[in-house]
This record gives C-alpha cells, structure tokens and sequence, in this order.
C-alpha cells in the first residue's frame, strides 16, 4: 500500500510543491502544499482525487472537491481509500467537461 512517504515532491508551477501518483487500480492522486491553496504551507497538505488520465475526479470519496489541511498521516489515510476502490467503481468525471456555458 502507498502512503504519503511514497510521494516525490517537486515545485508546483503556481507557488509550493506538489506531487501526483497513479495507483494499480486506476486512480491516483495530487498532492499541494502552498499558499495559494487549501493548507498551511511546509505543514498541511491538499489532496485531489485523480483518475487514469490524471483529471481530476469529483466523487464522494473525496467529499465531491479536494481535501484541505490535511497532515501526513491524513493523506495516507485518504490514499488508502482511494487504493481500496475496485477499478471503474467511480464514475469517469473530470474537470474539464465541455458545456459548462452552452446556457450563456
């Protein structure tokens, strides 16, 4: 099982670090620390769900949106659940869906 020691940080190009890592089933996650993001920098870290593509995926297990301040051991809990998914058990939803403005 990966847990947050697994992680490889590098910078992140906004501000930060950051790091992203796919796991056998399919899903992944990303990884930020910084201050422009839900966290306190260098102490708490922001996990987003990720999937096969590394788009992000907005589902319950990860409360519909990233997860903020989380610790080390946070993130490794949080990895675990997502590791624990059978593959294809969540939608295939991501961020960039095409008609976010066809009513505008």
């Amino acid at each position: 099982m990966k847990t947050f020691n697994d992680l490889k940080f590098g910078s992140h190009p906004l501000d930060g670090i950051m790091a992203t890592l796919q796991f056998d089933n399919g899903y992944g996650v990303s990884v930020i620390s910084g201050s422009y993001f839900n966290c306190t920098p260098g102490q708490t870290y922001e996990l987003a769900m990720t999937n096969n593509t590394g788009h992000l995926l907005y589902c319950d297990i990860v409360n519909h949106d990233v997860l903020g301040h989380l610790t080390p051991d946070d993130v490794s809990q949080v990895m675990a659940t997502i590791q624990a998914l059978e593959p294809g058990s969540i939608p295939s939803s991501s961020d960039d869906d095409e008609d976010d403005d066809a009513d505008d």
